[in-house]
């Protein structure tokens, strides 16, 4: 008994394994971001890296598992049914110490219990993956004050609806050029404007990255603000704005400093 619950894990183990390399290669052939998958199916991007390397450390159960890979399938394109069908679950089988729930071997497993316990993962997954989101705050300042708003124009933006958008103006107190580094986790259209002159107008697929050098004032207006990191002279990266919302902001050196 002990040896076929061993080779029963092996084969789980291979299987993952297996997974794991036709969904990662299939997601880099369709040039879909973890964050995309993770943003769609509201599963944790630690997991889901776990899954395509096939590592068991920190993942569920093989029965909440197996409801993973359908959904990081259907995510992508694939047949989630046909490819979580392959995966081979036993009532009696366990991952051992990374398992999320613990159940000893002696316990009764009714199906009602099994469909509470479903629930109660998907659930929390949900919840985790909701608070992580809302803890992406957008760039802000102390110095920030707000004019009035100014709403692209379908001129500007052909591909998108025009909403109000919020501009941004900070003061940057430094000696050295302003540099702006923009990368986008997904697709927006974009207009950089460089001391006064418009350098850049178009639109950035999800994985380009940019960067802009002022001497003194660098305005950014994304369509979607929500899809753009933005980082000023080196520093950390932070998302713009909301999804699916236009942001504008403006760096400027403080004229006032003194020398």
């Amino acid at each position: 008994m002990a040896n076929d619950r061993v080779n029963f894990q092996l084969e789980q183990i291979e299987k993952l394994k297996e997974i794991g390399t036709q969904l990662s290669q299939y997601r880099q052939e369709k040039s879909i971001t973890l964050e995309e998958v993770a943003a769609k199916t509201q599963i944790r991007l630690s997991l889901l890296k776990a899954i395509e390397a096939g590592k068991i450390e920190g993942l569920p159960e093989p029965v909440y598992l197996k409801g993973f890979i359908k959904q990081f399938a259907d995510a992508i394109g694939l047949n989630g049914n046909e490819i979580a069908n392959t995966f081979p679950t036993s009532t009696t089988s366990s991952w051992g110490k990374s398992s999320w729930l613990h159940l000893s071997n002696n316990q009764l497993r009714p199906i009602h219990l099994y469909v509470l316990y479903v629930c109660l993962v998907i659930g929390a997954v949900n919840y985790l993956s909701y608070i992580l989101n809302r803890s992406l705050a957008p760039i802000s300042s102390n110095t920030i004050t707000n004019s009035s708003p100014r709403q692209p124009t379908p001129e500007q933006r052909p591909e998108l609806t025009p909403v109000s958008s919020n501009q941004t103006n900070r003061l940057v107190q430094t000696t050295q050029p302003l540099r702006v580094d923009v990368t986008l986790k997904s697709s927006s259209w974009i207009r950089v404007v460089v001391d006064g002159k418009t350098k850049f107008e178009g639109t950035l697929k999800s994985g380009e990255q940019r960067s802009w050098v002022a001497n003194k004032q660098l305005t950014v207006i994304a369509g979607n603000a929500g899809g753009v990191m933005l980082a000023l002279n080196d520093g950390k990266a932070k998302q713009l704005g909301k999804l699916g919302q236009p942001r504008e902001v403006t760096f400027e050196k403080n004229r006032n400093r003194k020398s």
